[in-house]
């Protein structure tokens, strides 16, 4: 089953107050969507006017949905597109500067871990100072702090201890 969003809009405040103009729309929407068999997942609703130059920056809610499906059929054009490079055996990607490439990313990856690590040490020594001693107990008050792991998920024992042991390492 496929899906959609609905989109209703009346010009006036008047149309808007009467609910007429709206649930005609939506009574239409609906309509049609069970008989191509799709699910409505979210309904917008406007009341402004469709007149003028500035018409549409004076819609937020339709440029919204408008930027979001612009986005999706970029992604799906450039992949499509990637997809029949690669299908007739182009070798995609800058091949010129790959280890230039690897470099600045394992570079940058590791000023952000050192920064990172930087700010947390400090909260991991506090937690010990306060009788936490395992990873696991570090982790857990971490946890309870409602801290996020390096990579924004909960802390686990190894995670407190590659801090640790980051901070070993640079000495």
């Amino acid at each position: 089953m496929s899906s959609a969003l609905a989109y209703l809009r009346v010009s006036t405040g008047q149309q808007g107050k009467s609910g007429l103009g709206i649930e005609a729309q939506r009574a239409a929407i609906a309509a049609f969507a069970d008989a191509e068999g799709m699910t409505i997942l979210a309904e917008h609703v406007e009341i402004e006017t469709g007149k003028g130059t500035d018409a549409l920056d004076r819609r937020p809610v339709l440029t919204a949905a408008l930027a979001e499906k612009e986005r999706r059929l970029i992604s799906e054009r450039t992949r499509a597109a990637l997809a029949a490079k690669k299908a007739q055996g182009a070798l995609l990607g800058n091949r010129t500067n790959l280890a230039v490439a690897r470099a600045k990313s394992v570079a940058t990856n590791q000023a952000t871990a050192a920064a990172f690590a930087a700010n947390v040490l400090p909260i991991i020594r506090e937690v010990q100072a306060g009788g936490a001693t395992s990873f696991q107990a570090i982790a857990d008050a971490l946890n309870a702090r409602g801290m996020r792991a390096p990579r924004g998920g909960a802390w686990q024992p190894t995670s407190v201890r590659n801090i640790i042991n980051r901070e070993g390492a640079a000495r």
